[in-house]
């Protein structure tokens, strides 16, 4: 059972890490198919890759910090974001930006529904899980959702949605940054005590 829980893990992480390519390969095409990188087009692609780097790192984090039980959203997972945020880079640089915000919103839907569930495993265990990325994700979403009824109902300019839009872009780029500091220390404080183990195994 360990060993299966070891491979569960590494082939969780190939499949997020593929997935999480596929999503810039798709996102690179359809900027050099784009015949200008204006404004809308440089916040809706930063926005798509902020948005799979934020979420690779979370489910990294869950997966890594908790010795789980995979859920059904760990397999269906990987392959949501893969739809919903291919189908958002087909729609970069098109008016309204409706569509593309509803595609960014799902993608972040289903990366929080899977961060949660991942809580409430570490919950049990008495563990932190990835909360805050939970909760940011979660977030996004909906600022997403709300900025895509204001696109639709063509009260406010495309620049206008677009600037907004960069708003929720920092928010995730500050969240990988977060991840990356925690991973640092989790990593430092991991150091000394597998040293300790390496010596007591020598002597």
């Amino acid at each position: 059972m360990p060993k299966l829980k070891d491979r569960f893990v590494t082939v969780q992480l190939t499949l997020l890490s593929i997935t999480v390519a596929l999503i810039l390969e798709g996102l690179l095409g359809s900027l050099m198919e784009a015949p200008g990188w204006s404004f809308i087009v440089s916040v809706q692609a930063a926005d798509v890759a902020a948005s799979a780097l934020a979420m690779w790192l979370g489910f990294a984090y869950g997966i890594s910090v908790v010795d789980k039980i995979p859920h059904v959203m760990d397999f269906l997972a990987p392959f949501g974001l893969l739809m919903t945020l291919s189908l958002a880079t087909r729609f970069i640089g098109q008016e309204p930006m409706t569509v593309f915000l509803i595609c960014v919103a799902g993608g972040s839907f289903v990366a929080a529904t899977t961060l949660w569930m991942d809580c409430q495993l570490a919950q049990r265990a008495n563990m932190s899980g990835p909360r805050s990325q939970a909760i940011l994700l979660t977030s996004i979403g909906l600022w997403e959702l709300a900025l895509a009824a204001a696109s639709a109902s063509g009260r406010i300019s495309v620049t206008v949605v677009a600037a907004l839009l960069l708003a929720s872009t920092i928010a995730q780029v500050f969240g990988i940054a977060h991840s990356i500091r925690w991973w640092r220390a989790g990593l430092r404080q991991a150091a000394p005590a597998s040293d300790t183990d390496e010596n007591d195994y020598q002597s």
